[in-house]
């Protein structure tokens, strides 16, 4: 192996070969009130990769780290979660699917204001705004 391809000073040093950048001499510094003097340093050749060349990383994908995240902090882990924007209103109706369900019985009439959230309304024309089905 060439000193060119270590590539290192350090490693230059230990292993023996020669440094194939100049060294600059160490100046005293500049009296007081005089004009300093700036030496550009000399570039180094630009080093050779040695090794695999690194590759772009894949696509996120759920991982055991990210399993455990809830964004909307329902309950519900991401990588379950069909809404992980939308928290689940844990109201006993596919709570396990992470999004909530504002009218569980798909009367029309929105849980909040459904006596009978989980019954739908029988809309016959008797009391069809109370979201009970008449019996």
């Amino acid at each position: 192996m060439t000193c060119r391809l270590l590539g290192v000073l350090l490693v230059s040093s230990l292993v023996g070969c020669p440094s194939s950048v100049p060294q600059r001499p160490t100046e005293p510094p500049p009296a007081t009130g005089a004009p300093q003097q700036v030496t550009p340093a000399p570039t180094d050749p630009p080093l050779e990769r040695v090794g695999p060349t690194p590759t772009t990383p894949e696509p996120f994908a759920p991982t055991p780290a990210s399993a455990g995240l809830d964004r909307d902090g329902d309950g519900v882990s991401d990588d379950r979660d069909r809404c992980p924007d939308d928290p689940e209103d844990r109201d006993g109706f596919e709570d396990e699917d992470g999004c909530p369900d504002p009218d569980n019985d798909g009367d029309g009439i929105r849980d909040v204001d459904d006596r009978c959230p989980n019954d739908a309304e029988d809309r016959d024309g008797v009391e069809d705004q109370d979201g009970c089905p008449d019996r």
